[in-house]
C-alpha cells in the first residue's frame, strides 16, 4: 500500500518546482535582455550625444568629431555595464532560488527581496512604456516593436514575482514540515 502524501508535502514540492522553473525564466530573460539590446544597437545607429542634446539642451553637438565619437563609446560602455550588472543580478537570483529549491545550501532571503524589486520595476516599466507609446506620436512599426518588447518585460516581471511568491511559500511549508519531522533537514537525508 502506498503511503499517503501530506497535502503540505505536495504543496511544498509544487512550490519548489515553481521556484526552479521561475528561476530558469529569470536567467533566460536576463540573457534575452542583453541579446535584445546588443541587436538593437547593432541594427540601429543610436547617437547618445544627439539624444542628450535634445533632452538637456547642453549643446553637445558642438563637440569635435573625436569627442563626439568618444562620448558615444563611453555611453555605450556605461549602458553595457548596466546590462551586465542586470544579468549578474538575475544569475544570482536564479541560481540562489534553484539552490534553495533543491536544499543544497541554506540561502538568505536576499534573492527573494531582489526578485520582488525586479518584478515590481519590470511591471511598472511596462506600464510606463505603454503610457508613453499611447501619448507620443510614434509610427506603427515602432509601436509594435515597443509593445513586443514590453510584453516580454512584463512576462519577465511576472516570473520574478512568481519566483518570490513560490520561495516564500516553500520556506513556510518547509518550516512546518521540519517542525513535524516529516521532512529532512538537508538534501539527501532521509
Amino acid at each position: 500500500m502506498a503511503a499517503e502524501n501530506d497535502p503540505r508535502q505536495v504543496k511544498y514540492r509544487l512550490m519548489t518546482h515553481n521556484m526552479t522553473i521561475s528561476a530558469t525564466a529569470v536567467i533566460a530573460f536576463g540573457a534575452w535582455s542583453i541579446l535584445r539590446s546588443v541587436l538593437y544597437f547593432t541594427l540601429h545607429h543610436v547617437d547618445f550625444v544627439a539624444m542628450m542634446d535634445a533632452e538637456f539642451s547642453d549643446n553637445l553637438s558642438q563637440l569635435g568629431e573625436n569627442a563626439h565619437t568618444a562620448t558615444n563609446i563611453v555611453a555605450y560602455c556605461v549602458f553595457l555595464s548596466f546590462l551586465i550588472f542586470e544579468l549578474l543580478l538575475r544569475l544570482y537570483v536564479g541560481r540562489s532560488a534553484i539552490t534553495d529549491a533543491k536544499m543544497r545550501k541554506k540561502k538568505t532571503v536576499l534573492y527573494i527581496i531582489i526578485a520582488i524589486f525586479m518584478g515590481i520595476s519590470l511591471v511598472s516599466g511596462f506600464i510606463s512604456e505603454v503610457a508613453v507609446s499611447f501619448s507620443d506620436d510614434i509610427t506603427e512599426r515602432i509601436f509594435s516593436e515597443l509593445m513586443a518588447s514590453s510584453v516580454i518585460d512584463l512576462t519577465s516581471g511576472f516570473a520574478c514575482l512568481e519566483l518570490a511568491f513560490s520561495a516564500i511559500a516553500a520556506r513556510g511549508y518547509r518550516k512546518k514540515l521540519r517542525a513535524e519531522g516529516k521532512m529532512p533537514t538537508k538534501a539527501g537525508e532521509k
